[in-house]
């Protein structure tokens, strides 16, 4: 380094070398330091020096010290000698190798990173190297697989649509026959002559004119939709007289027209309504409003009769003991068994029972329980209603072997009665 250097002067922080040829240089390194060549390049007692600020001044060579550097030592020919800062820049550490410099002065610079273009990136996809390879595959999509074949796809190129889509009715269906799938009703081949034929009706025929059509009066005019008419004299009578008739007889009317009278009462028609109304073959007495079961008595069948088989107690009839009839054999609804009973164990003609159960078809009618007789009389007979009379008449409930139970409708009693006595009377009941 002191031999490279030659001699060296400082003066107001200007090197200057001594001894070099004759060239003005001026060399910037880094910091502000600068080095000028000597004004010649003979030995001379003097230099020609550029100052901090610029301008050039004259100084002589015995007024200045020599200096030598070696390593990060600067030595003065006086004897003081200065150790640099190892990077002689203030930052947060000592090593000169990772300073800023200029594009010219750095090192290390990839030798790909030059002036030509040979080994550099041209811009095109094409040109890519080390893409991964879901990327590479050919199908543009980050994905699991490398495989093209099995990305989403347009309908127009997807492959491997089932046939019963392919077809071109877009139906997924168990055919491939475009021709029997769901069409609108212009466009439905086959339709049946009877439905084509206008009127919408799947009828026997193919011929319109003979449809249902509505109906309208207007006076003594009857009108069809399709534009037909009539005209019946006294024809605009008929809604006032068929209101009056109704309002008389309106819940007959009903019944003879098919209602049941659990519809007529469930229509709001007041029960006590439909006691005495004819259905069935007789005349109503009880209506259970939450079934819509109920019964209805016959018209006199006779005179009088016997209840029978006096003084045997009856097997197949229940006993009902007591001053007032409850339980089994008494109850509404046991009339029709306490009348099978009867007829199976008493063989002898003509009495009550018998002649119930032969009345109209035989087999529906029977003589009414001690309860049914007594619903008779309060419904029916205390209402002027069904041709009762004030008298004594037979129910199906057995009492003993001796007796068995009646009703007084002349002073609504219930009272037992000598099953031998001809002197009560008979009704039949059925059930509906």
């Amino acid at each position: 380094m002191k031999q490279s250097l030659r001699t060296l002067a400082l003066a107001s922080g200007i090197l200057f070398c001594a001894n070099f040829s004759l060239s003005a240089q001026l060399v910037d390194v880094e910091g502000p330091i600068k080095i000028s060549a000597p004004i010649n390049a003979t030995t001379a007692d003097s230099m020609l020096v550029i100052l901090g600020d610029g301008t050039v001044a004259y100084r002589m060579l015995d007024s200045l010290v020599t200096m030598s550097i070696s390593n990060d030592t600067l030595f003065l020919s006086n004897g003081v000698f200065i150790v640099l800062p190892p990077d002689q820049v203030d930052d947060a550490d000592n090593d000169p190798t990772n300073e800023v410099e200029t594009w010219s002065t750095l090192a290390g610079i990839p030798v790909n990173i030059d002036i030509d273009a040979t080994d550099d990136f041209s811009g095109d996809y094409n040109d890519l190297i080390n893409m991964p390879p879901d990327f590479a595959d050919g199908d543009d999509v980050d994905d699991a697989d490398n495989d093209p074949t099995n990305e989403i796809e347009t309908w127009s190129t997807l492959a491997g649509i089932p046939a019963d889509i392919a077809d071109g009715d877009d139906v997924d269906d168990a055919d491939n026959d475009p021709s029997n799938e769901i069409e609108t009703w212009s466009t439905l081949a086959g339709i049946p002559a009877d439905i084509l034929d206008g009127d919408d009706v799947d009828d026997a025929d193919n011929d319109p004119s003979n449809e249902l059509q509505m109906i309208g009066i207007s006076g003594d005019t009857v009108t069809l939709e399709n534009g037909g008419y009539v005209v019946i004299e006294g024809i605009s009578m008929l809604p006032a007289l068929v209101n009056a008739f109704l309002q008389r007889n309106s819940v007959q009317v009903r019944l003879d027209l098919g209602e049941t009278p659990i519809e007529i009462f469930n229509s709001g028609t007041p029960l006590d309504s439909l006691y005495g109304k004819t259905y069935l073959g007789g005349f109503i007495f009880h209506l259970d409003t939450v079934s819509g079961e109920g019964m209805v008595v016959s018209g006199n069948l006779s005179a009088t009769a016997k209840w029978g088989c006096f003084p045997t107690d009856l097997a197949a009839v229940p006993n009902v003991t007591g001053s007032n009839p409850e339980g089994p054999g008494a109850e509404i609804g046991d009339g029709a068994s306490n009348t099978d009973g009867i007829y199976s164990d008493c063989g002898q003609a003509g009495i009550a029972a018998k002649l119930a159960r032969d009345h109209d078809d035989g087999v529906s009618w029977y003589l009414p329980s001690i309860k049914e007789l007594v619903q008779i009389d309060l419904n029916l007979h205390n209402n002027g209603l069904g041709g009762l009379v004030n008298g004594v008449y037979w129910s199906s409930t057995e009492r003993s072997n001796t007796d068995a139970w009646v009703r007084n409708f002349q002073f609504d009693l219930n009272q037992t009665g000598i099953k031998d006595s001809s002197t009560r009377r008979t009704r039949a009941v059925r059930s509906f």
